[in-house]
């Protein structure tokens, strides 16, 4: 068992948003995003299930043609066979679930 506290995890960067992997199995991926108002991840298509949790800030979240608010607290589950791409409105800090792992 892992015991992991997200605020001691959090770091900006200006240049770019930062990722880190929280943890890592052949069954599920972990993701810690952060980034900087204006930032986004460029929409890209994956082939696994993704969950995202929102932790703070607010953003949008594309897949395809629809557009997705990003709140603290907000779940978005998806599967990744669409394009997705995320924007910071704010700083953003979001946990990302991929099943199975990449």
């Amino acid at each position: 068992m892992a015991k992991i506290v997200l605020e001691e995890k959090v770091k900006f960067s200006q240049q770019s948003y930062l990722s880190d992997i929280l943890f890592k199995s052949d069954n599920a991926q972990l993701e810690l995003l952060c980034l900087e108002e204006g930032q986004e991840v460029v929409p890209h298509a994956e082939n696994f299930q993704v969950i995202i949790l929102v932790i703070s800030g607010r953003g949008s979240l594309t897949q395809g043609t629809d557009v997705y608010d990003l709140k603290p607290d907000s779940v978005i589950i998806f599967e990744g066979t669409e394009p997705c791409g995320i924007k910071a409105c704010g700083q953003l800090v979001l946990v990302r679930y991929v099943i199975p792992s990449p």
